[in-house]
């Protein structure tokens, strides 16, 4: 079960990858398709974009605070696996509207963003590896 962090990230995923759709059936670039019908498209993915950079914020947060009895090891492989998808589609998308420079600009500052989060959450586990550790260890004595 994902957390409620690691639920909005996967929710605005799914809404960029419709908008990926979107892309594909009415804006490749070189298409007959209106300028203004290419830029709505664009819009409508800046505007997704920023929805995700804050879910992403949030699910970092999630991180760094106990929430609902879940390990903060459980969490940061939910925001890591969410940070992989983000890759995922960042990379479709890049791949389909490369020429716009917006979306140059912002595409290459999620992407930042989210590596900087990733090596932050694997700095994280790394420093505290002992902890982990015993973490996990009183987590299985408590499942028995």
């Amino acid at each position: 079960m994902f957390t409620f962090a690691a639920q909005g990230l996967l929710v605005h995923l799914r809404t960029l990858a419709d908008t990926a759709s979107i892309l594909v059936t009415y804006g490749w670039p070189g298409d007959d398709v209106s300028t203004a019908t290419r830029e709505a498209t664009v819009r409508r993915i800046l505007v997704r974009f920023h929805h995700l950079r804050n879910s992403w914020d949030a699910a970092m947060d999630s991180v760094r605070l106990p929430h609902q009895n879940r390990s903060r090891i459980e969490l940061a492989e939910e925001v890591l696996a969410c940070g992989l998808l983000m890759e995922a589609i960042i990379s479709f998308l890049f791949a389909v509207y490369q020429g716009h420079p917006r979306w140059q600009q912002l595409g290459e500052s999620l992407r930042r963003h989210v590596a900087d989060g990733q090596r932050h959450i694997l700095q994280w586990a790394s420093s505290r590896s002992d902890l982990m550790v015993e973490t996990l260890r009183i987590e299985r004595l408590k499942r028995r």
